[in-house]
């Protein structure tokens, strides 16, 4: 089934039958493996190609949680040319998103820091090892949301999510 939808390419715009086949075959293949961004990615292709621009952004997000070169590589895509001001104006409302969801998480994670290094928590070694583990972390999801893009703020929210 993958095999099918990856081998039509950019021909199938000329049939629709084809282009029907080819997303519910990918449809199918997205379902099976929730994990395959290439399967979101072609998705998101095939629906540009029916004008789609809702799908096309909803696979191309998950296309690119999945798979962070798909930020990019749909640029050298001619099938998204029309659908660029669209995409990137999406992808900026992604960012802002996720610096919204972030923030609050961050600013929780440096508050119970503060709130730590306040106690004296020194006098127990095993305490104090974890407690510069958790300080160390903090540290570095803040310089990760200090650089102000999509991805820094992700992964900003993944080692808070550890945390």
């Amino acid at each position: 089934m993958q095999t099918y939808y990856f081998q039509l390419g950019e021909d199938i715009v000329s049939d629709s039958d084809l282009l029907s086949n080819a997303i519910k075959f990918s449809e199918e293949a997205v379902y099976l493996n929730p994990k395959l961004s290439q399967g979101f990615y072609h998705l998101a292709k095939y629906y540009s190609l029916k004008n789609d621009t809702g799908r096309l952004l909803q696979n191309l997000e998950v296309a690119i949680e999945l798979d962070r070169d798909y930020s990019w590589k749909y640029e050298q895509d001619g099938v998204f040319k029309k659908n660029q001001r669209q995409i990137l104006e999406f992808l900026a409302q992604l960012k802002v998103s996720k610096k919204i969801v972030v923030l609050p998480k961050l600013q929780k994670a440096k508050s119970i820091i503060n709130n730590l290094e306040q106690k004296n928590i020194s006098q127990s070694k095993a305490l104090f090892e974890e407690f510069k583990c958790l300080k160390e972390m903090v540290q570095l999801a803040e310089k990760d949301f200090q650089t102000n893009t999509f991805f820094g703020y992700d992964d900003c929210e993944r080692k808070l999510n550890i945390i």
